[in-house]
């Protein structure tokens, strides 16, 4: 019995250590301005990847857009609008990250961010260019954002809330 937990232990040890190379991570904050009932939402985000497999001269860049409801009868959703690049910065080995800053619904508009979408673009010298991705051709991660009844407002003391890790849920798309 020993013998096969401690088997056990030690294959439960290797799954993990090497389960994945990568790690994609959003730490976030939705806030508004004023406490008022007409007050737009705004988020900020950290988006961090790292990945220790990868060698020197890696680029990366962050593929982003946003899930969008547009307040109309009947409301209409839309994917991946307002879809941009951005180079990330290398913050420390084999991690790079970049902040994101966005209006999530503003006090005038009919439009609403529900989620950001991402996908992380890998160019290696040498080798063609790849994305990470969650596994599928056409896959994304995605993480809800913001919700104006639940943002906190920030007050005459301007202190913003502080930043929490944002679940990440993987899209797959063939």
């Amino acid at each position: 019995m020993k013998k096969f937990v401690l088997g056990l232990a030690l294959a439960m040890s290797t799954v993990s250590s090497f389960a994945s190379a990568e790690e994609l991570k959003v730490m976030g904050r939705d806030y508004v301005y004023s406490c008022g009932y007409f007050s737009s939402m705004v988020g900020d985000y950290e988006v961090s990847f790292e990945d220790t497999s990868l060698p020197w001269g890696t680029k990366v860049t962050l593929i982003y857009g946003w899930d969008v409801e547009y307040w109309a009868h009947p409301p209409k959703y839309k994917t991946w609008s307002y879809r941009e690049e951005k180079e990330m910065k290398s913050v420390a080995p084999y991690r790079w990250a970049t902040n994101l800053e966005t209006t999530l619904h503003g006090r005038t508009s009919s439009e609403y961010k529900q989620a950001l979408d991402l996908v992380v673009k890998l160019e290696v010298p040498g080798r063609p260019t790849s994305y990470y991705n969650g596994g599928s051709r056409m896959g994304y991660f995605t993480t809800e954002v913001g919700n104006t009844s639940k943002a906190p407002c920030v007050g005459n003391d301007k202190k913003k809330p502080d930043f929490y890790q944002r679940h990440l849920k993987v899209v797959t798309k063939d």
